[in-house]
């Protein structure tokens, strides 16, 4: 599963589920709860590379004339 927001679980998967896949409407705090849970621990993540290194602390490069 992809990772996602608060929003993206409520009105993209589960309205999803209920309109096309014949799920039974939530109760509000239920849905919320569930909402909740997702956001919390299937959250976007920030990934990708660290911030690259000042030129004074890279060493020389040996192929560089």
């Amino acid at each position: 599963m992809n990772q996602q927001t608060a929003e993206y679980y409520l009105e993209t998967l589960i309205r999803w589920m209920q309109r096309d896949h014949g799920m039974a409407a939530l109760d509000e705090a239920i849905e919320d709860r569930i909402v909740e849970y997702l956001a919390e621990h299937y959250a976007p993540e920030q990934t990708g590379r660290r911030a690259a290194l000042p030129a004074e602390l890279m060493p020389p490069n040996p192929y560089q004339r």
